[in-house]
């Protein structure tokens, strides 16, 4: 009777590590980036802020990572197959635009180099 117990808790216990052990295969990423995001810079690691990518294409910065807080930009975002391109239009007229291609990604987390100037982690909220 022990052994037995024994073997149904052993088997158990067997299973359960495994199905933890699966790994996580992210979605394509025109589905995955569709989401709140605690992103940073990693030259400014300290500054974690909130970046939503909305389904209808805009992209809303809680304190203007990427295109700063002043000119009350205008922003939106598209994909260009591994790219990322985010693009701002100021009330004075003014366009920015950056392509920004995927470093990495996982379930959780999306890495991209911003032209080569900096990159970006997207940690999914």
């Amino acid at each position: 009777m022990r052994t037995g117990f024994l073997l149904t808790l052993f088997i158990v216990s067997f299973t359960t590590a495994c199905q933890k052990d699966k790994e996580c295969v992210p979605p394509p990423l025109a589905q995955q980036i569709i989401n709140s995001w605690n992103a940073k810079l990693v030259s400014e690691k300290d500054k974690s802020q909130e970046m939503t990518f909305k389904s209808d294409g805009t992209l809303k910065e809680s304190k203007g990572l990427i295109f700063g807080a002043y000119g009350n930009p205008t922003c939106n975002w598209e994909l260009d197959q591994d790219l990322v391109i985010l693009n701002a239009r100021f009330s004075n007229g003014n366009i920015e635009r950056y392509e920004c291609s995927v470093i990495s990604r996982s379930c959780d987390q999306i890495i991209l180099d911003v032209e080569g100037l900096d990159q970006m982690e997207l940690n999914k909220k």
